[in-house]
């Protein structure tokens, strides 16, 4: 869970969705997820705060909902080559590609955040 968490932030950073990177953090404080990890995710291009497996999936994940078509067999080895299964590289792959629509669902929207009088 606290991975599906770090690919919403981190997602919807790049996407530039404001109230999606909003909720995906709170529900990264909520799971007790240290600050650094947290500003990793958001502020750090190479992820130096997460163990490698975790930096591996957020990393194809962004490439992923910048670029679907870029992925290639690389990507999917490096994962595997971390002990991650086929079942759940397409969970990464679905929840990605979850991240994106809402991403573009609140944008859409013009969804603000909770006390804030800003649109998003």
């Amino acid at each position: 869970l606290t991975v599906l968490q770090m690919i919403g932030m981190t997602v919807a950073k790049q996407n530039d969705c404001r109230y999606c990177e909003v909720f995906s953090t709170g529900a990264l404080e909520a799971l007790g997820v240290p600050s650094n990890v947290i500003q990793s995710c958001a502020n750090d291009p190479d992820l130096t705060e997460l163990p490698p497996p975790q930096r591996a999936i957020i990393k194809f994940a962004l490439k992923m909902a910048k670029d679907p078509k870029s992925l290639n067999s690389e990507d999917f080895d490096k994962l595997r080559d971390l002990g991650i299964s086929d079942s759940e590289i397409l969970e990464i792959i679905t929840y990605t590609s979850l991240v994106n629509f809402y991403d573009i669902l609140a944008d859409a929207m013009d969804l603000v955040v909770e006390g804030s009088e800003e649109t998003i």
